[in-house]
């Protein structure tokens, strides 16, 4: 399944049709989930981005408007980075 193949590292939905992900090295991405012609689950991906300070992560939260990204910097003390989701008004 693509779905399965997205799974790696963390995530949480966003809404009921969205999907965020950040792999353990800081790869965030968020999907879109829709049905096709054959009721089979599609995740295309609408955009993805790289923590700025995290060497490592390991805890993620994301809802509507944000997504939250704890983990470790490269000094090895704790971080958090905070984005604001830009919602398609398309």
């Amino acid at each position: 399944h693509k779905l399965r193949q997205l799974m790696g590292g963390h995530r949480a939905f966003a809404s009921n049709d969205r999907l965020v992900t950040c792999s353990l090295l800081g790869v965030v991405a968020e999907y879109v989930l829709s049905r096709d012609a054959e009721d089979a689950l599609q995740a295309t991906r609408r955009w993805e981005t790289s923590t700025k300070t995290l060497e490592k992560v390991n805890a993620m939260a994301a809802r509507e408007t944000c997504v939250a990204v704890g983990g470790f910097g490269k000094d090895g003390k704790g971080l958090v980075e905070v984005w604001d989701i830009v919602q398609d008004t398309t």
